[in-house]
C-alpha cells in the first residue's frame, strides 16, 4: 500500500489511471480520506492548517512502485 497527496478534486478512478499512466502498474483498489485542517494558535494569533486529500493505493501482490523510500 502506498499514501499521496492528491488534489481536492481528484477522485479514486482519476487516481487509479494516474498511478497506471505514471508507474504502469494498475492499482487493486483506491481508498480515499479527506481530513478537515485544524485551528491552531501561534502565540495569540488565531490560525487554521489547510485540509489535505489523501489516496491510499493498494497494488496486486508482488508488484512495487519505483520511487525514493526514505527512512
Amino acid at each position: 500500500k502506498y499514501a499521496f497527496r492528491i488534489s481536492k478534486n481528484s477522485n479514486k478512478k482519476e487516481v487509479a489511471a494516474a498511478i497506471h499512466a505514471i508507474f504502469h502498474v494498475k492499482p487493486t483498489d483506491v481508498h480515499i480520506i479527506n481530513t478537515k485542517g485544524k485551528v491552531t494558535k501561534f502565540k495569540t494569533i488565531p490560525g487554521k492548517r489547510s485540509s489535505t486529500k489523501k489516496a491510499i493505493v493498494t497494488l496486486p501482490k508482488g508488484k512495487t512502485l519505483d520511487i525514493y523510500e526514505g527512512v
